[in-house]
């Protein structure tokens, strides 16, 4: 009897740690899949900011450029 208990524990033991270990490989993918992602969604919003900043220094300087002519 104990030797069908110890038989099954250790398929059920062995079975979990292999499909545990596939978890633990697409976790890792997953990590860094989310990381390539933030790491291109922050260039991009970056380049936005820079874009946006240039149309407003640009704004005040004519804006100045105006102000010094009058």
């Amino acid at each position: 009897m104990s030797d069908k208990i110890t038989t099954t524990t250790t398929y059920v033991a062995s079975g979990s740690a292999f499909f545990l270990s596939f978890i633990n490989e697409y976790a890792a993918a997953l990590g860094i899949i989310i990381a390539a992602i933030t790491l291109v969604m922050n260039w991009w919003f970056k380049q936005e900011h820079l874009k946006l900043a240039k149309e407003v220094a640009r704004t005040k300087k004519e804006d100045l450029d105006g102000y010094i002519e009058q």
